[in-house]
């Protein structure tokens, strides 16, 4: 954190999310709408409410009190604006020290979702740990009757601003529910933020009747329950997990700020890309692809004859051999070997897989497309995390640094 002065205006720099700078300053203010943003800046606004409430807003310049600026996800400026008096500054700079900046350790809970039953526990160290769901909550009936809930308990800093706590919590759920995805090999993930109206036939309803639902998966904790210590774990038999589970934790939290995000990303597009193949085979194939996209490099190598620089199918072609093994089946390899042609028929011809070509009835290319898929989500995987291993060498944090809170 910075001062800056020029002229006879205020700022501040803080190394912290302008989300949580936004919800901190908003309750100072008592007409919370009276912000516009745009998309690098927030601005806060003096004088009434005036409804209704026109889009786009036509707010005066000069009656700006505070402005936020973020150039990146973890630096935000705030400016006094012509309204803005330095007692109401320094009233804005402490609510940032109490609720943002301030170190106040809890424990926060979530019921995060999983395609098969977790019956066990896993613990990384201190920092989270997930557990079967508490016996009051809903679950299926069978293994293949839907999602399975899972306990998640994790560390973070509590702010006493609900939006920003909010915020820390899906935070910490998202990401280690991506990367327990990534790591595990097991479909984990939060539960839909977005509501969805769904048709429905609710299995248990006797008669049964075809209704209009909020398809929307959510559990409260009682107050009590809801920021209490970890759960004692003596009563669960530990999860069968690889055994460098732990140091795959260890290397990911230990990354430094810029590449931990990047690995973060490429595991939310994996994520996202597993969610598509319940909805459409060739969609998910693409964005199954597009996850190691965003992060084969540019290619240096040129073309030997012509001297032109390698073309992005060579340059990911590559990228696959040098992050997966080698395997002595011919049909991996062929699928490895062709799996930029397929994404380009997919993108540039319009391919579509038999699932989708003839949703309505089973065809003979169905299996294969289907087949083709899993050993690219296995190839793929694969390659995200030895190139994941590779990046970990180069890319970490000091060790005194408490990099799970980055």
């Amino acid at each position: 954190m910075r001062q800056k002065n020029k002229s006879a205006k205020l700022s501040e720099i803080y190394h912290a999310p302008a989300s949580e700078l936004f919800h901190a300053i908003i309750e100072l203010f008592p007409h919370p709408a009276n912000f516009e943003t745009e998309e690098k800046s927030i601005r806060f606004y003096e004088g009434p409410l005036s409804l209704p409430i026109q889009i786009p807003r036509n707010f005066d310049p000069r009656n700006i009190v505070i402005k936020l600026l973020s150039e990146s996800e973890n630096e935000t400026e705030i400016r006094s604006g012509p309204k803005c008096t330095r007692k109401f500054f320094d009233q804005v700079k402490s609510v940032i020290e109490e609720e943002v900046l301030k170190t106040n350790p809890s424990t926060g809970r979530k019921l995060i979702l999983s395609g098969v039953p977790i019956t066990g526990y896993f613990k990384y160290r201190t920092e989270f740990q997930i557990l079967p769901p508490p016996a009051d909550a809903p679950k299926p009936k069978g293994i293949l009757d839907g999602p399975h809930p899972v306990l998640l308990e994790f560390r973070f800093d509590k702010s006493s601003v609900g939006s920003i706590n909010n915020r820390r919590i899906m935070k910490k759920s998202f990401e280690s529910s991506s990367l327990l995805t990534l790591f595990l090999d097991i479909h984990i993930w939060t539960r839909d933020f977005k509501i969805r109206r769904e048709w429905v036939y609710c299995i248990d309803d006797n008669p049964r009747v075809f209704k209009l639902c909020d398809a929307v998966y959510d559990y409260r904790f009682s107050p009590e329950n809801e920021y209490a210590d970890f759960k004692d774990i003596k009563d669960y038999k530990p999860l069968d997990v690889p055994l460098n589970l732990t140091e795959l934790f260890d290397k990911a939290f230990s990354l430094e700020r810029a590449m931990r995000e990047k690995l973060m990303k490429v595991a939310h597009l994996f994520l996202l890309a597993l969610k598509l193949w319940d909805i459409s085979e060739t969609a998910a194939y693409l964005a199954t692809v597009n996850t190691i996209e965003s992060i084969v490099p540019p290619s240096n190598e040129r073309c030997p004859t012509c001297k032109s620089h390698l073309g992005i199918t060579k340059t990911f072609k590559k990228f696959m051999e040098d992050h997966t093994s080698a395997s002595n089946d011919p049909l991996i390899e062929k699928i490895k070997n062709n799996i930029y042609k397929t994404r380009s028929g997919i993108a540039h011809q319009g391919i579509l897989f038999g699932s989708d070509r003839n949703p309505y009835w089973h065809n003979f290319f169905e299996e294969e497309h289907r087949n083709e898929g899993h050993i690219l989500r296995y190839l793929v995987r694969e390659a995200i995390i030895n190139w994941f291993n590779d990046i970990a060498v180069d890319n970490r944090i000091s060790d005194d640094c408490d990099a799970y809170d980055q």
